[in-house]
């Protein structure tokens, strides 16, 4: 038995190492699961970061739309309501609803509220992460409050977001000051 055992080991001697130990396999696991490890947090994070810009960018580009709009039609908003859900902005894939019971459905999908006054539009987008951005569109200075935003402020686009629960992110909600509860000027609101 034990000239067996020496012929064997000269023979896989004189041959080589034809294959890998289990000790290297199981370091070659251990360095892909740190890698891994890695790698899942940061795509994650990007994702969520896409999402969020997704929603922010569909409601800019409304915002050109609505503002094409309020010069084409007079100067009013009044007449978004007559629109009744088609796309005032050639184009693009953004759907619009107006005054929505669920108000938006996700990033692409925009909800519109006209009925404070023909100079003034809220638009609200949620994105897949359950934030609600909005953009109140004042084209004169209001006369009232909407929501957290006093009355007699600047006219232009203000920006504001808050956490909406499912179907909770409409136009309608975004004019709740518990909801939004303070509007800025440029996109740091966001």
């Amino acid at each position: 038995m034990r000239k067996y055992l020496e012929q064997r080991l000269e023979q896989t001697s004189k041959e080589g190492d034809e294959g890998f130990t289990l000790i290297e396999l199981l370091v070659v696991l251990l360095i892909i699961g740190i890698l891994l490890g890695i790698a899942i947090p940061t795509y994650l994070s990007l994702t969520g970061t896409a999402n969020k810009t997704a929603a922010q960018s569909n409601l800019q580009t409304a915002l050109t739309g609505a503002k094409a709009f309020y010069v084409s039609n007079n100067q009013s908003y009044g007449s978004v309501t007559a629109s009744g859900g088609t796309n005032p902005i050639t184009g693009t894939s953004l759907t619009y609803s107006l005054n929505a019971t669920n108000g938006s459905s996700g990033p692409s999908a925009i909800d519109l509220d006209n009925t404070i006054n023909n100079n003034t539009l809220v638009m609200a987008a949620q994105s897949t992460n359950g934030k609600c951005y909005a953009i109140i569109d004042l084209e004169a200075t209001n006369a009232a409050a909407i929501g957290s935003l006093a009355a007699s402020s600047q006219s232009g686009a203000w920006y504001g977001s808050w956490t909406a629960a499912a179907n909770a992110c409409s136009a309608k909600n975004a004019e709740v000051s518990t909801n939004v509860t303070s509007w800025s000027m440029s996109t740091s609101a966001w």
